[in-house]
């Protein structure tokens, strides 16, 4: 009997390679009925390596025959196919109890069929993610690659299935880490779009391929390129030496590129904030001759802005591109709207805060920083001129945003909530007080009530006055989901900031009844800051706070209580104290990296008509309510440490009255 059992043993065994050659034979005719039926006929004495080989031909065929999505469902729904996939669970099965090691490149093919047929299954994701775990080792780098681009894609169609994969990738991370060398360009930029996907936490892993990466740039397609960029973007890891390769070679081939890769180059280097003054003047005149959407060209400027907004390059990119972009508006969404708006007044405006653009086209709110290199021989034109004229071009734009905002705000069913509606508010106030700016200095430009609306400001002023939960901060936020390429805007720290700013720069034409309204509005904004002044940027609180002392100093309806300020978050230690008029005593104090806030609310006499005239900062520094060189001083940092003994004398003088 044992005899007779090895026997067909053996038989079986020389029967699977020869159940594997007639399904490449039937699959290799074109004859999808000849397939179907010889993969029914040997399904039943299959083992892991003939289903795997009968699925991957059948994935295989639909690409060779570029067949669209519904053929591919109709083709995965035949009874065949769906008991192909119930025979392959149960060998999985036997294989993880116990059974004899997998073939890689089996486990290889059966993912990467699964996601080019769009089969979502998380039970066969993760018995395979178990099995190659085990053997990582044994794998090939192509089938390697292949199985994570091919989790990564699954996860891309169900974000659910991110976590059939996870132990798998954390440890493929440090096995790619020790062999990068191994892989071949085409591997390493499906590994790295594969990470950016499920695992873009790992920056040492992003760092470790940088290397390989730059050496074999000069192979690269443009859509390879693009793959890249819009990886480590994705993953909020800077590379400069191969992001400098990567633009030296888009900037060779830039009339090469699709639209949507040159849209995704250009989002992927504004997620690290980098800068490339050729590659941004060559994509530019790219841009003009490609038929791009309106949304595609509302992320292009959005991420030519990013990193310099007021860089000569970008100025230039916006004169040429914003008259296209002027007859595209109707095509693109609230949010897309804001953040264009905001990022063109960024770069010409001025305007009073320094969120960075754009808010919501999925590039995060990292502050450009000031460590940012370039070309070297760009270094003297990093900044544009401070008292350039404003572009027709520019007026013309922001004149079409404010008929379409205006008609959009006559319209119902509009969401007008934060912080679109607030971005948006921002952008038209610095466009309209920039208006009025030139017309003073006898600049030619439109009116600024062009620019904005009472009713507009009614609208966003009533719906900022609307409790709501922040958001984590864009750096922090989605670190570990792979679809966060979502255009709306969140409400954080920033754009809390931005909407004060915003805010508070309501142009003083506007009727009585929309200033109170913003000041209303300004006033319910105040009292969510201290719960949230760790996610902004030193650059930001400057901004804010001078806001809310010009807010304090010219609110007499305020309680009569003092305001500490709230910048000044560069120093780990120090705290400082600002006393105004309106507003309760918050001592704002850092260390390392943690802030503390103390709000003591003390009832102190009015001010007199005097003291409203000039106070006192700790420095000697006197400040009056329109003293704007005062404010900003204590914006840049320069009221000094507060004293521990008059800190003392000051809450024993409150605590008496």
């Amino acid at each position: 009997e044992r005899a007779q059992a090895r026997a067909r043993q053996a038989a079986r065994r020389r029967m699977f390679p020869l159940i594997n050659s007639q399904i490449i034979a039937a699959a290799e005719t074109g004859d999808l009925d000849l397939f179907m039926s010889t993969i029914e006929a040997y399904l039943d004495k299959m083992n892991l390596v003939n289903l795997s080989t009968a699925l991957h031909r059948l994935a295989k065929n639909c690409v060779v025959e570029g067949v669209d999505s519904e053929t591919i469902e109709e083709r995965v729904s035949q009874p065949v196919v769906v008991d192909l996939i119930k025979t392959l669970h149960e060998s999985l099965m036997q294989a993880c109890t116990g059974g004899a090691p997998p073939q890689c490149q089996a486990l290889s093919n059966i993912v990467w069929s699964l996601a080019t047929l769009g089969i979502v299954d998380a039970p066969i994701v993760r018995r395979v993610a178990e099995l190659s775990a085990a053997h990582l080792t044994e794998f090939k780098v192509f089938e390697l690659a292949s199985l994570l681009w091919a989790c990564a894609r699954l996860a891309e169609i169900d974000p659910a299935m991110a976590s059939a994969s996870t132990m798998l990738f954390e440890r493929a991370a440090i096995h790619v880490m020790n062999t990068a060398d191994q892989f071949s360009y085409r591997c390493l930029v499906m590994l790295v779009w594969a990470f950016a996907q499920l695992y873009r936490q790992d920056a040492a892993l992003f760092r470790s391929l940088g290397p390989p990466l730059s050496q074999t740039i000069h192979s690269a397609s443009c859509q390879e390129l693009a793959l890249l960029v819009a990886s480590y973007g994705l993953a909020g890891v800077r590379q400069d030496k191969l992001f400098s390769d990567i633009a030296q070679r888009a900037t060779s081939r830039v009339q090469d590129f699709k639209a949507q890769e040159l849209v995704d180059m250009m989002v992927g280097f504004a997620r690290n904030s980098f800068f490339h003054r050729t590659f941004l003047e060559k994509a530019v005149v790219a841009a003009a001759h490609l038929d791009l959407s309106g949304s595609q060209l509302c992320h292009f400027l959005c991420a030519a802005c990013h990193a310099r907004p007021q860089h000569p390059t970008t100025a230039s990119a916006l004169k040429a591109l914003l008259p296209h972009m002027g007859q595209l508006l109707d095509d693109i969404s609230l949010d897309e709207l804001a953040s264009l708006t905001w990022a063109v007044a960024l770069t010409f405006c001025s305007p009073p805060s320094s969120s960075p653009c754009p808010v919501g086209t999925g590039m995060g709110g990292k502050e450009a920083k000031a460590e940012l290199r370039e070309d070297d021989h760009d270094r003297d034109h990093s900044s544009c001129d401070g008292d350039q004229a404003v572009p027709p071009a520019a007026w013309a734009f922001f004149g079409t945003v404010a008929v379409r905002a205006k008609r959009m705000a006559q319209e119902e069913g509009v969401n007008w909530g934060l912080p679109a509606g607030m971005v948006l508010l921002s952008s038209l106030c610095a466009a309209a007080n920039s208006a009025t700016s030139a017309i003073e200095t006898g600049h030619f430009c439109p009116p600024s009530h062009t620019f904005l609306s009472d009713h507009l400001v009614f609208l966003v002023a009533e719906e900022a006055r609307q409790p709501r939960e922040l958001c984590p901060s864009s750096a922090a936020a989605g670190a570990h989901h792979p679809s966060d390429e979502d255009t709306n805007l969140s409400w954080t720290s920033q754009t809390l900031c931005l909407a004060i700013c915003g805010l508070a720069s309501v142009p003083a034409w506007v009727s009585q009844e929309a200033r109170e309204a913003a000041q209303r509005a300004l006033v319910a904004l105040a009292a969510q800051v201290p719960q949230h002044l760790q996610g902004l940027s030193p650059t930001q609180s400057r901004h804010l706070t001078s806001c809310l002392q010009g807010l304090l100093s010219q609110d007499a309806s305020l309680s009569p209580v003092d305001l500490t300020e709230l910048s000044r978050l560069v120093s780990n230690s120090d705290c400082l104290m600002l006393r105004m008029p309106g507003m309760a005593t918050v001592e704002l104090q850092l260390g390392h990296g943690s802030t503390q806030l103390l709000r003591r609310l003390q009832r102190v006499p009015p001010p007199s008509s005097k003291q409203r005239d000039t106070r006192r900062v700790q420095n000697g520094a006197s400040i009056g309510h329109s003293s704007a060189a005062a404010v900003a001083a204590v914006a840049a940092g320069a009221v000094m440490p507060q004293n521990q003994q008059l800190q003392q004398q000051q809450h024993q003088q409150q605590q008496q009255q």
